[in-house]
């Protein structure tokens, strides 16, 4: 008779590889590059806040070491709040000076951060912001 085991199976953690970090810096800084240029829309607007809410919760559930990630991030989160009233106002998407320096930090931060991340972070945060939208 086999003894039993308590033992449980672990989660595999799967590293960001460098073309997923790549995927959300082209989002970020392509939108980022069109919001400079005046050209920000409705659907470059959402690409950078659904980046940044995927990016925020995965934060949330593993903090980076660096201690300062979160806060940019949520300044920048702020920030996209006020456009975005002001969108819903006025019809015209546009970022002020303020606005474009305080995402370009955000972003900066986030790719800097974002290799010590795991794709089940990033799943799992997924997830969990696409339940909240319901």
């Amino acid at each position: 008779m086999r003894k039993k085991c308590h033992r449980r199976a672990r989660e595999i953690k799967i590293p960001m590889t460098r073309d997923l970090c790549d995927q959300f810096a082209q989002e970020l800084r392509f939108g980022l590059m069109a919001a400079k240029l005046g050209h920000l829309g409705k659907t470059n607007f959402d690409r950078i806040g659904a980046a940044f809410n995927v990016l925020w919760a995965a934060f949330y559930r593993s903090p980076p070491k660096d201690g300062s990630v979160l806060p940019v991030l949520e300044g920048a989160m702020r920030a996209m709040n006020q456009v975005a009233a002001r969108g819903d106002a006025t019809g015209k998407w546009i970022l002020n000076t303020l606005e474009i320096a305080t995402v370009a930090a955000a972003i900066e931060r986030v790719e800097s951060a974002m290799q010590t991340l795991t794709v089940n972070d990033l799943y799992r945060a997924r997830c969990d912001v696409m339940e909240m939208a319901q």
